[in-house]
């Protein structure tokens, strides 16, 4: 349903298709008809890292018909399939290529000593290795424990014993309009980063569906975030940026020495473009064969955290991310012209206001770009309609007014530095 005030100047007619458009003095005039002007040109042509890129062509291809697949299926626990056979093995290799580099070194260094020759290829083998060694995640520098944020460490930690999920061993709070789990530190701990832009829109149920849907990724079976995998995916981004050479020919200064140079190392170049080459090669079908089992997990996670806080407040979560246009304009707005008030107030209140034609925009703009919470979530309209074909889902974990509150009170005393986070960061857009 349009809102009345979307109605304003509603004769102007789409320059496409000639229909009339959703108009508002103060958004985007946009063409429900055709999605004429829903995404601004600049956004069409984002370039984005080598990682994201693959995993959004894949999606692109395959968001759609593994929907209907993945629908179809009452049950999404993890299972072993042929696809994550074959993606185990290909990571093994990865790894094991490291490890073979090193152990040339040493055959190196062993059989050659003291011959120069010998003990500088050693040496590059070794410094190969090294370059493209697996990174292990470290803890994040800032983290709240449990002495901090008492009460909503309380509540993370009955979702966490609910889905039978490790404990959270800190929260991160950041300004982002995001939130995400990951694992870091020797040993691995769970760690939430939980966007204070984002808490701030959310009712009480809303927060418990945020909190199942994170920490439900530390049950969900998402080999992406597993430590083998989720290392040799790291490790062929590496592999394929390094090796990639800025150009096959340089002259250097134009000297002719500086000639004469750079057609020496032409075949050096072109041995590292193909590495370079290879190495993607093998991280688009890496990402293929993890597709399915990515997918099905961050559906499994949504029905979890549906079952968790209730069906309701799981689908209203999905629906307010797409709000992060709004933040990103409203902290424009602010730096310009207003940055003492409280961001977050004002963006409660812009949310608020927000017309039905413009929240829809907002809607199918994320649709366009398949806009997700990170690279690895299915499009948001697929999640509605898979947690719309469970049926309504009552909640099986409550928050009472006291805990509510608690929380509440936990979060506004961290909004000041988050405040100041935000307001720096963008004004250091600005100027570099």
């Amino acid at each position: 349903m349009t809102d009345p005030s979307d109605a304003i100047e509603k004769e102007k007619r789409c320059p496409d298709c000639g229909e009339p458009l959703i108009s508002h003095p103060d958004y985007r005039s946009w063409c429900p008809a055709c999605d004429w002007n829903v995404l601004p040109k600049e956004e069409e042509a984002e370039e984005l890292p080598l990682y994201e890129r693959l995993y959004r062509r894949l999606g692109d291809r395959m968001a759609a018909d593994l929907f209907k697949k993945v629908a179809e299926q009452h049950n999404l626990t993890p299972n072993v399939s042929a696809a994550r056979l074959i993606s185990i093995l290909l990571a093994l290799s990865i790894h094991v290529a490291t490890l073979l580099l090193v152990i040339l070194a040493l055959v190196l260094l062993y059989v050659g000593w003291p011959r120069l020759p010998m003990v500088l290829l050693a040496l590059l083998a070794l410094g190969i290795a090294w370059l493209i060694r697996p990174r292990l995640t470290p803890k994040p520098e800032r983290y709240l424990t449990r002495a901090d944020l008492p009460a909503l460490f309380g509540l993370v930690d009955r979702i966490s014993q609910q889905l039978s999920a490790p404990a959270v061993a800190g929260i991160v709070l950041t300004p982002e309009f995001n939130a995400s789990y990951g694992v870091g530190g020797v040993p691995p701990q769970p760690f939430l980063k939980l966007g204070l832009p984002l808490l701030s829109l959310l009712d009480d149920q809303e927060k418990v569906a945020l909190l199942s849907h994170e920490i439900a990724h530390g049950v969900n079976g998402d080999p992406t975030r597993g430590f083998l995998v989720g290392m040799a995916l790291e490790s062929l981004s590496w592999w394929a940026y390094i090796l990639r050479p800025e150009a096959i020919f340089n002259s250097g200064d134009g000297s002719i020495q500086g000639l004469l140079f750079g057609l020496l190392l032409v075949p050096l170049m072109v041995i590292m473009l193909l590495l370079s080459k290879l190495s993607e090669a093998m991280l688009r079908l890496l990402l293929y064969l993890l597709f399915y089992d990515s997918q099905r997990a961050e559906y499994y996670a949504d029905r979890l955290a549906a079952d968790v806080a209730g069906s309701k407040a799981a689908r209203s979560l999905i629906d307010t991310f797409h709000y992060s246009r709004l933040f990103q304009t409203l902290t424009h707005t602010f730096v310009t012209n207003n940055p003492a008030a409280s961001l977050f107030d004002a963006f409660k209140t812009a949310a608020d206001a927000l017309p039905q034609g413009e929240i829809e925009r907002l809607r199918r703009a994320d649709q366009l770009t398949q806009s997700r919470l990170d690279v690895t979530h299915p499009p948001t309209n697929f999640r509605q309609e898979m947690l719309a074909r469970r049926g309504e889902v009552p909640p099986s974990l409550t928050l009472s007014t006291e805990e509510a509150d608690a929380v509440a009170t936990e979060l506004a005393a961290h909004e000041a530095q988050v405040h100041r986070e935000i307001l720096d960061a963008y004004e250091a857009t600005l100027y570099y």
